[in-house]
């Protein structure tokens, strides 16, 4: 049983909600002020608050403001009339979870109510992952089984001197996993010392790694450690490893073999005691094949290979990651919206956890301290830019499967029309809870060509 306060001055409007959201066995309070009906949130907090935006004495915007002060995550439901429907806009952009229009349809009211309480129970969730988060003192999050099969992983490993090879996608967090082996590692407290291959000309890179002498080259005029010096007695990371040029791939290996390096310039050699992990995004065996990679260095890097899961493998870990982003950001006060999570466990992330963090630091700052909605996401997610044509994509791939099932007949503007509708007004309705009131404003027709459209479809 849930608890829904209502603060509106006609008692018809509050009696109807008591007697409908009463016999489902809910608890129903109602206030006729906004200031009696802060007084009603501050004494019994309830689950959710269905708040008229026009009161006696207070607006219902003032009063929603002093809610959300309050409580940031409680779901409140603003009431409009036909005529103040700007009125319900303002109030979903100061952090309303919705609104319902008068004269109110009950069974409307019960879905948004049910989507209501649902945030409540996110609110709550993110709340106690938040509080998860702050006691962990790991470098990774997550609970699905392929993020416990990675903890194992890394635990087995990180006993050992064993070289690492790190493979996953960009932004699934390849550094992390080689910072969480070196901080349960012996060499815990020594340096880790990350190198961005990639990100270094080839002319650049091996003095980068091993260091150089004074007057070893034009400009080198002082004596100058490398990264494998520095690390020594720890760890060095070597991210987007396939990216080193086949003569610095000689050296690398060679240290691999005799944990020697001969900084440029030098004619000794400096034994050194650093745990090398590397990382790649790309499939190491064609460059093998192609010659642009040492195959005897492949086996050298690879004693131990881990293989980190992009996040679409683990969709469950988004809302523990979302909470651990809003904490990291300093926003551990923003509420997301029930209607924002599930977008963001339906896109299909490309840029895997580094895309989820940029957007939810983006998401914080459009909603401003407030609940973050759908609409506060970056556009890719939306739907209003699909990536990589992924749109166009579906499309075709659906078109050959017609024609390579000899069906070409039924290519028709109809038939076509007919297969993206029907889906299109599924997915609609669902959002709307099944209230085709709402789902026609949404796609901008009169409720009765929906009507029309879902009985030929056979969605009525």
């Amino acid at each position: 049983m849930a608890h829904i306060l209502v603060i509106d001055d006609e008692a018809n409007i509050c009696r109807s909600f008591e007697l409908y959201f009463g016999e489902m066995g809910h608890r129903v309070s109602s206030a006729p002020s906004g200031e009696r009906g802060l007084e009603m949130f501050d004494s019994d907090r309830p689950d959710a608050v269905i708040l008229d935006v026009r009161l006696p004495g207070r607006s219902g915007l003032e009063i929603l403001e002093d809610i959300r002060k309050r409580d940031s995550s409680m779901p409140v439901v603003v009431l409009t009339g036909h005529g103040t429907r700007e009125t319900a806009v303002t109030a979903m952009k100061n952090g309303a979870f919705d609104y319902l229009t008068k004269p109110i349809d009950l069974p409307e009211a019960r879905a948004v109510i049910e989507k209501a309480f649902r945030s409540r129970e996110l609110a709550r969730e993110l709340q106690r992952l938040r509080a998860e988060v702050e006691m962990d003192h790991g470098l990774l999050t997550g609970r699905t089984p392929v993020m416990q099969d990675l903890y194992k992983k890394i635990g087995a490993v990180a006993g050992s001197d064993a070289s690492v090879l790190v493979i996953g996608e960009s932004g699934v967090g390849k550094e992390l996993v080689a910072r969480a082996i070196h901080e349960n590692s012996h060499r815990h407290g020594k340096p880790f010392e990350p190198v961005q291959c990639a990100a270094l000309p080839a002319t650049l890179l091996e003095s980068e790694l091993y260091g150089y002498e004074k007057g070893a080259f034009t400009g080198a005029e002082s004596t100058k450690p490398g990264r494998f010096a520095v690390a020594d007695g720890g760890t060095i990371f070597l991210d987007e490893v396939s990216e080193i040029p086949l003569e610095t791939q000689v050296k690398l290996l060679r240290f691999l073999q005799e944990r020697t390096i001969e900084p440029l310039g030098s004619t000794k050699r400096i034994k050194l005691d650093v745990r090398v992990i590397a990382a790649t995004n790309a499939p190491l065996s064609e460059r093998i094949k192609s010659g642009q990679f040492r195959e005897d260095l492949f086996f050298r890097l690879a004693v131990v290979t881990i293989v980190v899961p992009p996040l679409r493998d683990r969709m469950d870990d988004v809302p523990l990651l979302v909470a651990r982003f809003l904490e990291e950001a300093g926003c551990a006060d923003v509420g997301v919206a029930s209607a924002a999570l599930d977008r963001m466990r339906a896109y299909h992330w490309p840029g895997n956890v580094r895309e989820l963090k940029n957007a939810i630091e983006h998401a914080a700052v459009i909603a401003r301290g407030s609940t973050i909605l759908p609409e506060h996401l970056p556009d890719t997610m939306r739907g209003e830019t699909p990536p990589d044509g992924s749109l166009e994509e579906m499309v075709s791939r659906i078109i050959g499967e017609i024609i390579a099932a000899g069906a070409a007949e039924d290519l028709t503007h109809e038939r076509i029309m007919e297969l993206w509708e029907k889906p299109f007004l599924r997915a609609v309705l669902k959002k709307t809870g099944g209230n085709k009131l709402r789902a026609a404003e949404i796609l901008k027709i009169n409720r009765t060509t929906l009507r029309r459209k879902l009985k030929r479809l056979g969605l009525d």
